[in-house]
């Protein structure tokens, strides 16, 4: 078995396991698979999803008219629902800082 194999077949196996409801432990044992190489692959995948795909540019759409922006300041909708509003001059250092920390 090639890697390509390797890893399409452990990855069908962490998918099943989701999907069981038995524990890690269990699922290994009913399936007859090495619980190690499991949890190998396991937290492998799950690695994988939490890590951007590639690092590049975000698309920025402008939203508001720049007399609009002048009174109200920036806002930045981030991904999970956050939401930065009121950025402008004055404050631009603390988002900064709040970014780095994201």
């Amino acid at each position: 078995m090639d890697h390509h194999e390797r890893q399409a077949f452990w990855q069908q196996q962490v998918k099943q396991h989701h999907s069981s409801g038995l524990s890690a432990r269990q699922f290994t044992e009913q399936k007859d698979l090495n619980y190690h190489q499991f949890m190998y692959w396991r937290k492998k995948f799950t690695r994988a999803q939490h890590e951007p795909s590639q690092p590049g540019f975000a698309k920025v759409e402008q939203s508001a008219t720049i007399g609009q922006l002048s009174s109200q300041g920036l806002c930045i909708n981030l991904p999970g629902g956050i939401s930065i509003t009121g950025i402008g001059h004055d404050n631009l250092g603390v988002l900064l800082s709040m970014l780095r920390q994201l």
